[in-house]
């Protein structure tokens, strides 16, 4: 007697693709302390620029409670960082010459800065120059 096999599909879900992020060397100026160079990944699609908790804990960087939390959520709808930040690092963000001060929501990441909210924050002529820089 012949066993023969009956191939079965198994469903095979890809995760969604989501388009590399330029990274590029930055510069962080705080007041009273020794400016740091990093590198940011560029993330226009994120509502707000983050920081890592680590990066901030390594380099003891000076946090402001918000008054109220900011929810977050990654890509895929999931909470991120239990959902909110409570704390963010304002800074000068300075790019080629180019500076910026914004505050960096403080989340637990890989990578230590994500600068995003790029379109509604930065003015036209900042998106190009940022863009150029790539």
């Amino acid at each position: 007697m012949h066993l023969g096999s009956v191939p079965i599909p198994i469903p095979c879900s890809e995760p969604p693709f989501i388009a590399p992020h330029p990274i590029i060397p930055v510069l962080l100026k705080f007041p009273n302390q020794e400016s740091i160079h990093t590198h940011t990944l560029i993330d226009s699609r994120s509502q707000y620029s983050l920081i890592s908790k680590l990066f901030t804990c390594k380099y003891l960087l000076p946090t402001t409670l918000l008054d109220n939390l900011i929810l977050i959520h990654a890509i895929d709808g999931k909470p991120l960082n239990n959902g909110f930040i409570s704390h963010v690092i304002p800074a000068n963000l300075c790019i080629q010459g180019h500076s910026k001060y914004k505050s960096f929501g403080i989340i637990n990441m890989n990578f230590n800065l994500i600068l995003g909210e790029i379109t509604p924050e930065l003015a036209f002529e900042e998106q190009e120059r940022l863009l150029n820089l790539l």
